[in-house]
């Protein structure tokens, strides 16, 4: 008898289902994707896969934000750049995009949650944006942009340029992810996650940024630039420690 279902994404495992449905999450749109299935015993033998469902998401509802106004409120947003065409209806339909546009720097606006794990808020190249309020969704950064995250919450950060900036001022964990460059600032005391943290250009510490790793000094940061401290800070608990690599060979470390 069969016991699950395990279901393929490409070559990939994607998920298991223990009944005839299944839904895929964190999809593209507008993009086509392949699955396939094998069943499970409930002595680990599988079947043959079978054959493969081919399927195309649909296109997204994309918005573009206007010169002026809140990105949190609706009327500040349009169907097109030029800033001609309709209004969102809302932020929570899953997978709309919305892109920060006509503009090159600017806050939120209060706070803004973006429903839907498709959905996402694309900050494109040359734009610098301050979440200064509490902000719920999924974030891209493009090319060289940046975001201030100087809230005690932030977004999650799902895709980010080797160029592009995460300043973490108020917003007190640098969570597992693998940035472009990052700026410690502000007075929140900042915790790396206990795992691998990736940055592929430079990090900047701060004047009087205390620094902690997670318990059991299980923090490890990868550092592909340069690294720059300024000033001074607290001293970091014996088990909180960071233990830190650079990838390039001739990477400078200033203090």
């Amino acid at each position: 008898a069969v016991a699950k279902y395990e279901i393929f994404l490409g070559a990939e495992l994607t998920g298991t289902s223990p009944m005839h449905a299944f839904t895929a999450d964190g999809l593209s749109p507008n993009t086509e994707y392949s699955f396939t299935v094998r069943a499970l015993d409930a002595s680990g033998n599988r079947s043959e896969a079978s054959a493969p469902l081919v399927i195309k998401t649909t296109s997204n509802a994309t918005f573009y934000s206007l010169a002026s106004g809140n990105l949190n409120e609706l009327p500040s947003w349009r169907k097109n750049a030029d800033g001609t065409g309709d209004i969102p209806q809302n932020f929570s339909d899953n997978g709309q995009f919305f892109v920060i546009s006509n503009r090159t720097n600017t806050s939120i606006g209060g706070s803004w949650t973006v429903g839907g794990n498709s959905s996402r808020v694309i900050i494109p190249a040359g734009v610098t944006v301050t979440a200064d309020s509490a902000f719920s969704g999924n974030v891209e950064l493009e090319g060289n942009s940046t975001l201030n995250l100087s809230h005690a919450t932030a977004p999650t950060l799902v895709r980010l340029a080797p160029e592009s900036t995460v300043n973490f001022v108020e917003y007190p964990t640098v969570e597992a992810n693998t940035y472009g460059h990052i700026i410690l600032s502000g007075t929140a005391m900042k915790t790396f996650d206990g795992d691998t943290i990736d940055v592929l250009g430079n990090v900047t510490v701060h004047d009087g940024v205390a620094l902690k790793g997670s318990p059991q000094n299980s923090s490890f940061l990868r550092i592909g630039g340069n690294l720059t401290v300024l000033g001074a800070r607290p001293a970091t608990a014996a088990d909180n420690s960071i233990d830190l690599a650079f990838i390039n060979p001739t990477a400078t470390i200033t203090t």
